[in-house]
């Protein structure tokens, strides 16, 4: 029998939005992680400290790098399409 982890989205009001933990990974190899928020409910272990700045927690680079326009609309994506990859990763990978 296969036991499927269950993705319960009441955990976001209507309205109410969370920022989800990312790691961005930068074209010269560098890697960042930062909260975006996401129009999608999840669970603790993907959200982003709550009071944190949505910034960069580490990395560094030889150069600036850009968070792409459709960043939210690519980590929600992912959030459908590979939920219970990301949920075990505790966080959402997104490339420059």
């Amino acid at each position: 029998m296969t036991t499927m982890l269950l993705h319960r989205e009441e955990n976001a009001a209507p309205g109410q939005r969370f920022r989800v933990r990312v790691k961005f990974i930068c074209k010269d190899g560098t890697e960042h992680f930062i909260g975006l928020d996401s129009r999608r409910g999840f669970p603790m272990e993907l959200r982003w400290p709550e009071g944190e700045p949505s910034g960069v927690t580490q990395g560094g680079g030889r150069g600036p790098c850009t968070l792409p326009v459709d960043a939210v609309e690519r980590v929600d994506r992912e959030l459908r399409e590979r939920f219970e990859h990301w949920h075990r990763l505790g966080y959402v990978e997104l490339h420059a």
